[in-house]
């Protein structure tokens, strides 16, 4: 904040706190959104608190879109203002656990960890296929060197985007919010 603020710019950041430690607490919350807001009001745009997940595929067992909810109404408290709720550690979710929390307020999920092993598993399927990996073979350049791989991870993987989008009631919004629709 103090960069863009000598630069004479806008800042819009993410702040997040304890998301793989457990729930953060609104003491925690209070310190960290307080400060940031008293001395640079508007410029958090998304709180990532720790919400009872982890980064990783791991027990996730202590989350409950309550606790979203919860942290959905301190942000206001703190900030006289909405702020939208990142979801960190979201691999290993259940899908109504995914919708539920976007219900409660959360307007970004990361889902690398996830993303990441869909698309290695559809990479190493792809290379199991080692008959095309013939240099003889007349679809040797496209397979390896050109298209073949990126091509069938992405008909692999973007079903699966879909779906995440579809779960957390995403569908159709992207054209609505860029003001196609």
């Amino acid at each position: 904040c103090s960069i863009a603020k000598e630069a004479s710019t806008s800042v819009t950041l993410e702040m997040e706190s304890a998301v793989d430690e457990g729930i953060t607490s609104a003491e925690e919350a209070k310190k960290l959104l307080g400060s940031v807001e008293e001395k640079f009001p508007n410029h958090i745009h998304l709180w990532a608190p720790g919400v009872g997940t982890k980064h990783g595929f791991g027990d996730n067992m202590s989350f409950t879109s309550k606790t979203i909810e919860k942290h959905r109404r301190l942000t206001k408290e703190i900030t006289g203002r909405e702020i939208g709720i990142a979801l960190h550690g979201s691999t290993g979710l259940k899908n109504e656990d995914l919708s539920a929390a976007a219900q409660a307020g959360v307007v970004k999920v990361n889902w690398s960890t996830e993303s990441l092993l869909i698309r290695s598993e559809a990479a190493r399927a792809y290379y199991a296929q080692s008959e095309k990996f013939d240099k003889k073979h007349p679809a040797w350049k496209n397979t390896v060197m050109d298209n073949g791989v990126s091509t069938y991870v992405s008909e692999q993987y973007i079903p699966k985007v879909i779906d995440r989008i579809k779960v957390l009631n995403g569908e159709g919004k992207a054209n609505k919010l860029l003001g196609i629709l």
